[in-house]
């Protein structure tokens, strides 16, 4: 199986494909492409596969450049080279997008907060705990090294620490100040108008990628220009006799050696077989009312949640415990931020995993999400608490999400007036997919031996996914409980599919480690 892990996918992709063709020629409506964050699906995956592309080859790419001029012992004791103003500026550019988006966030809480003054309270006390602990981080490492935590931690920007010289406390607390003040007093200009939309804004986290480029180029382009051009101290001399000359990016040499036709083929089976399942299934889903007109089991699910809480409905539980302040922005934006995560995930599993069956695993997992659970929305059909009782949902703020229940309530309202129109409808209860993909991803996390820390950030937005699908009325309790199990048995299958079960590794390991056979020889008579 793990020699040929895409033949399940492409083999599911053209059955679901066909189905959704067999539909429409049915149901007579044409088949849609749904549009998504960066368009269509047809334009985000290959755009998404290439940023990936580009971050895959450029950090070792930058990393052999590097080392051709840089990491030798006459350029880390050169004292006589300062931090060019390009680096710093560089640095500078990074350490106050990261302030920018903490003030946004905090702009966020201070506004949906409004009247409470616990929620403004808490606010207060979060913030100035980052600040405090990320500011005191910063002025250790600038004194010490020149150069900002945030660029590290985030790895947004690697920048050469040869290029940068350390700084006097009294520099770094005032450049410090400028970059956390600044970021707070712009962002809060505009919090009032942004902060109902910031779920939309989910998917610009892309665009750190093709900074991290620019600013590793800008930053490698300072240094090699530099050393090419003899601005050197006297004791690097040496480094300019060499024969071979630095050369600044060694993208081809990266390319020639790591990334073969059979990867390119895998990444490219992986993209085109989710892209079909995902549009299949969206088109699917599109005629349910058409293919289950007038059946719905929402009076069925609402008779479980209210015998599961003890006679009470879940929602309005949640808006009692969390409030519907703070709460309702936070859960929006976790609930919004699936519709970019998912689709990044795979390109990062797809593009940057040495091991190919894994990605393989991933994209299969994931199809199968799709088509599980367009099954579901056929045999059980239901609308969801929002879409049935929306009285129990009047008094949560503006957010994301209620943006995209009123977009697609009327959506389904114009596919009910002309289902050939160019409406595609949306609105399907059971089971939850934002549960169902997002416990295959932490399934994959776990069964792929991720870092701890990736796991638990899996798992934790595993649970705040779930609260915020009941709390705004996405879905009922039986719809996350069926999305979960629809999820486990998505990763199950994706890895029987590809390869990738334990039993099968162990097989494969084995037959490894196996000793070759003895040839057998004659026998010699004396």
């Amino acid at each position: 199986m793990r020699q040929r892990p895409y033949h399940f996918a492409v083999c599911l992709s053209i059955v679901v494909g066909l189905a959704a063709i067999i539909a429409s020629q049915r149901y007579d409506v044409p088949l849609r492409d749904p549009d998504g964050f960066l368009g269509p699906a047809y334009i985000r995956l290959p755009v998404i596969g290439l940023l990936f592309f580009a971050a895959g080859i450029a950090p070792p790419a930058f990393r052999r450049s590097r080392r051709t001029y840089t990491e030798t012992p006459q350029w880390r004791e050169s004292r006589d080279y300062g931090s060019p103003i390009t680096s710093r500026l560089l640095d500078a550019l990074v350490t106050t997008f990261f302030w920018g988006l903490v003030a946004g966030i905090a702009s966020i809480g201070w506004t949906a907060a409004e009247g409470s003054t616990a929620g403004r309270a808490a606010v207060v006390v979060v913030v100035l705990a980052v600040v405090a602990a990320f500011g005191a981080y910063e002025l250790r490492s600038q004194t010490t090294t020149g150069m900002t935590t945030i660029s590290r931690l985030t790895e947004i920007v690697v920048l050469d620490e040869s290029t940068l010289r350390p700084i006097s406390w009294r520099r770094a607390l005032a450049r410090q100040t400028l970059r956390i003040v600044l970021p707070l007093l712009a962002v809060r200009a505009v919090a009032n108008y942004a902060h109902p939309y910031i779920g939309d804004w989910a998917w610009l986290g892309v665009l750190l990628i093709p900074l991290w480029l620019m600013t590793n180029g800008a930053d490698r382009l300072v240094a090699a220009r530099r050393f090419e051009a003899n601005r050197m101290p006297e004791d690097l001399a040496p480094l300019q006799a060499r024969q071979k000359p630095p050369r600044l990016f060694m993208f081809m040499d990266i390319i020639r050696e790591e990334w073969t036709w059979k990867r390119v083929l895998y990444i490219v089976l992986g993209l085109v077989s989710f892209y079909v399942c995902y549009v299949s299934y969206r088109n699917l889903k599109s005629d349910l009312p058409l293919a289950r007109a007038g059946v719905h089991f929402d009076k069925q699910m609402l008779d479980i949640d209210y015998f599961l809480f003890f006679n009470h409905n879940p929602a309005p539980v949640l808006h009692d415990l969390l409030g519907t302040g703070v709460a309702a922005q936070i859960l929006s934006v976790i609930y919004v931020a699936y519709l970019p995560l998912i689709p990044l995930t795979l390109g990062a599993f797809l593009v940057w995993g040495k091991d190919l069956s894994l990605g393989a695993w991933y994209a299969t997992a994931l199809s199968l999400n799709w088509v599980l659970g367009v099954v579901s929305y056929y045999i059980f059909p239901t609308y969801g608490p929002a879409f049935v009782q929306p009285s129990m949902f009047a008094d949560l703020p503006d957010t994301s999400a209620a943006q995209l229940q009123r977009s697609l309530f009327r959506a389904a309202t114009k596919f009910y007036e002309d289902p050939a129109g160019g409406s595609t409808y949306g609105i399907a209860g059971f089971a939850s997919l934002h549960v169902s993909v997002v416990v295959s991803a932490a399934l994959f996390l776990r069964a792929t031996n991720q870092r701890k820390v990736i796991q638990l950030i899996g798992w934790v937005y595993l649970g705040l996914v779930v609260l915020a699908t009941i709390y705004f009325g996405w879905h009922f309790i039986a719809d996350d409980i069926a999305g979960a199990f629809i999820g486990w048995a998505a990763v199950v299958i994706g890895a029987w599919a590809t390869g990738n079960t334990k039993r099968q590794r162990r097989k494969e390991q084995a037959s490894l480690e196996a000793p070759p056979p003895l040839e057998a020889r004659p026998a010699v008579s004396s």
